[in-house]
Formats: C-alpha cells, sequence, structure tokens
C-alpha cells in the first residue's frame, strides 16, 4: 500500500509540476498568466511564447508592439528563435519602423546559434 500511496504522489508532483512550473505554452495550449509571470521574472523563453502569443493574437489582443517588446526581452539573453522573428519584424515593419540593418544585425546573433533565417512566425 505504501508503494501504491508513493507512486500516486510521485505522479501528483510531476502533474503538478508540469501544470505550474513548466511552460506556459505548448504550440497547442497556453496560459497567459503563467506566462505573463515567467516572462516578468526573466524567463527568455516565456518571453519568447508571450511576444508568440501577441503576434499571433492567441489569448491576447493581436499586438505587434507588444511583441516586439517580448521578443526583445528574449532576444537580448540569446534566445535564438526570438532573435530570428525579431529581425523578420523589423525586416517587415511589424510593431517597429522597417529597418534592414537592425533586421541583419539580429539575423546574424540567431546564426550564430544555428537558427536558420526563415519566416519562423508564418504569413502575416
Amino acid at each position: 500500500m505504501k508503494i501504491l500511496q508513493k507512486i500516486c504522489f510521485v505522479l501528483l508532483l510531476g502533474t503538478f509540476s508540469s501544470v505550474y512550473g513548466g511552460d506556459c505554452f505548448d504550440g497547442n495550449n497556453f496560459d497567459i498568466n503563467i506566462c505573463q509571470k515567467q516572462s516578468e521574472q526573466g524567463d527568455a523563453d516565456a518571453q519568447y511564447n508571450l511576444g508568440w502569443m501577441y503576434f499571433h493574437g492567441l489569448g491576447v489582443p493581436k499586438d505587434y508592439k507588444e511583441a516586439v517588446k517580448w521578443y526583445t526581452k528574449s532576444a537580448k539573453q540569446g534566445y535564438a528563435p526570438a532573435q530570428n522573428n525579431l529581425a523578420n519584424m523589423y525586416d517587415k515593419g511589424q510593431g517597429v519602423p522597417r529597418n534592414g540593418s537592425i533586421a541583419n544585425d539580429w539575423w546574424s546573433k540567431s546564426g550564430g546559434q544555428r537558427e536558420a533565417r526563415r519566416e519562423e512566425q508564418g504569413e502575416d
């Protein structure tokens, strides 16, 4: 019986940590409150995810300026996907004035981490 209790405890603990300590966005499910909290605490992955949510309007109003804000925070921490998406936004003038020079700088930084220069965000 004690073994069964331990197994249940481990399963419960694993579920709790994955819901409350894991990713705020997994591509299909998102929790804006968790994402916002983790982003404000400096989590580069959460900042990227929050930028993605604002870019696409997932759980929040679509807002390119907010997407740029969160991608920038993540990109400055060296998170290559954020650097790539930020470059795309500067290249297209989404949420920021169009600036090829800044776009190329961010693409260079993301490229140095083997992040291909591609359209991560999809068409918009």
